[in-house]
């Protein structure tokens, strides 16, 4: 028996890799580790993007030239828009995997850099659904309408195209955004686009509700239940009270009011939100099964159905105290803190006093820990300074806020307003890069820890590193082999203030394994394994 040489061997191992790779990627992967002893580069460059690492991201993209696929699969990941920009800046695909229509489908705030991206085919049909984001936008998971309105306007001024079947009712993809559907259809007619459909229902779509009733008896037999439902649902958004009346009776139909508090509240008149209350008098029994907090570990106004908290939400002051004053309480445990907090996102100060006080009078004073996990200001103007200023006065520390949901501006000025910083906070406000709201922790003396400083450095840029050191904070003896995440710039820093350079490894998932001996940790081949032969080399130089 023939018996085949180790470099033989090496390269049908190579050949089996280039011939299973396409095909299969984590076979692929994992043959590539261990032909080279390296991490796959575009896992790792991904990972960096979600990391966020502006300044390792840039240093990359300046000094190598990165593949496509790793650009696009990073842009894929990327959580910051700062980073996102600097991918589509450097060539990364925004075509790539239905990235549109996926961030519109779910209401994604990434949408708005990828919309502007050049080389964008806008009206790309998704795989899946055959819609265009344009199409998907009105339809997405949180019937988020504030924002669907957003992202179309965008995209029609970016060259989107609409069609007839966009209107078309889409099983498992409904029309759920009325404002945005009635701007589309409007201007779909206005630029000359024809319907499918009888009068009525597109009379409906327009948020025409005169014509519609007029057309109403007309088209009555050949409408389809589910066109009649609709016409129904936008007469009660759009139309007067008669109108909707008027409709009821020509139809032969049932108040329906599955979805009509929350989107009367966003879309019509207080008049008819008067009306539908008196006729159901049910006082409004918003989901009454969802009773656990838990259900909502997360808020967004469209995440709770609950008409006094859109009303909030959408800044409906005259609403707000419609339901205040006429005592209607959403039937759910759950109605002390998500209006609460949606009258502090609001940035309404009068608004939010109005609710504020409502909510300490029924319930007493709102516990901190339930509401303060949402509270996602983003603006520093007189209004937000002054709700701000009025949560500190209540004596709230703020500790339990989420700092990704705030802006930097926002998490500086209560942090230098007397917030409670901690360990968390501190490693938060480095993972977004907030520089002025580390300083003003800096500025409030508070100790930032080795520990925390080892966390910071995958995400913090050098200069915010660099004010960390000149606190007085010591290094972690093993802090180097963390580099794998960190900068050029950081470790070069790190190196000069006098981090060890011959650093025992402790292992750790976030920093990466190490397959060779422990007792023998080799810092240069373990950034080789990691792809940093930048760093290999920046080593070379403090020989």
């Amino acid at each position: 028996m023939k018996i085949i040489s180790k470099k033989l061997m090496l390269l049908l191992v190579t050949a089996l890799y280039i011939v299973f790779s396409a095909g299969c990627s984590q076979l692929g992967l994992e043959i590539k580790r261990t032909v080279t002893g390296k991490e796959d580069f575009g896992q790792t460059f991904s990972h960096w993007c979600f990391n966020g690492n502006i300044e390792l991201i840039e240093e990359f993209i300046e000094n190598q030239k990165i593949p496509q696929s790793a650009l696009n699969s990073g842009l894929y990941n990327a959580r910051h828009s700062e980073v996102r920009k600097l991918l589509l800046d450097a060539g990364a695909d925004p075509n790539y995997k239905d990235m549109l229509d996926e961030y519109a489908y779910n209401d994604n705030p990434a949408i708005f850099d990828i919309i502007d991206a050049e080389g964008l085919d806008i009206n790309k049909r998704s795989i899946k659904s055959n819609l265009s984001a344009l199409s998907t936008a009105p339809r997405n998971v949180r019937n988020d309408d504030k924002n669907a309105y957003l992202m179309c306007e965008r995209m029609l001024e970016n060259g989107a195209e609409m069609y007839p079947e966009m209107f078309d009712d889409k099983e498992g993809l409904p029309l759920k955004c009325p404002q945005t559907v009635k701007m589309l259809a409007n201007r779909y007619i206005d630029e000359g686009g024809k319907f499918d459909y009888p009068d009525t229902y597109v009379y409906a779509l327009c948020g025409d509700i005169s014509n519609a009733v007029k057309s109403a008896e007309r088209d009555k037999d050949i409408l389809s239940e589910h066109e009649k439902y609709q016409i129904f649902r936008f007469a009660s958004l759009f139309g007067t009270v008669e109108e909707y009346k008027k409709l009821k009776e020509i139809f032969n139909m049932e108040d329906d009011t599955r979805y009509n508090y929350e989107e009367l509240t966003a879309s019509c008149s207080l008049e008819m939100l008067e009306y539908l209350l008196e006729v159901n008098d049910d006082h409004i029994k918003f989901n009454p099964e969802i009773d656990d907090a838990d259900a909502f570990k997360r808020f967004d106004y469209e995440d709770v159905s609950d008409g006094f908290t859109v009303a909030i939400s959408y800044g409906r002051y005259d609403m707000c105290k419609y339901y205040i004053d006429h005592g209607v309480k959403p039937n759910s445990s759950l109605t002390n803190y998500p209006p609460l907090t949606a009258a502090i996102n609001c940035g309404d100060y009068e608004l939010f006093r109005l609710v504020y006080d409502y909510i300490k009078e029924e319930y007493g004073n709102p516990d901190e820990e339930v509401f303060g996990w949402c509270f996602s200001l983003h603006d520093v103007n007189d209004c937000t300074k002054k709700i701000m200023d009025f949560l500190l006065d209540e004596g709230y520390t703020f500790e339990n806020v989420h700092y990704n949901h705030l802006s930097d501006s926002v998490a500086e000025y209560i942090i230098s307003h007397g917030a409670v910083i901690t360990d968390e906070i501190v490693e938060t406000i480095g993972q977004y890069n907030y520089k002025d709201s580390l300083k003003a922790v800096i500025d409030r003396g508070y100790e930032i820890s080795p520990e925390v400083l080892s966390n910071m450095i995958q995400y913090a840029s050098s200069d915010m590193i660099e004010m960390v050191l000149d606190t007085g904070t010591e290094m972690e003896d093993n802090i180097l082999p963390k580099c794998n995440l960190a900068s050029r710039a950081t470790t070069k820093l790190l190196i000069e203030r006098g981090a060890n350079l011959n650093p025992e490894f402790v292992k750790h998932d976030q920093y990466g394994s190490y397959d060779g001996d422990p007792e023998n940790f080799n810092l240069k081949r373990f950034y080789e394994k990691y792809c940093r032969d930048d760093l290999v080399e920046l080593l070379k130089e403090y020989e």
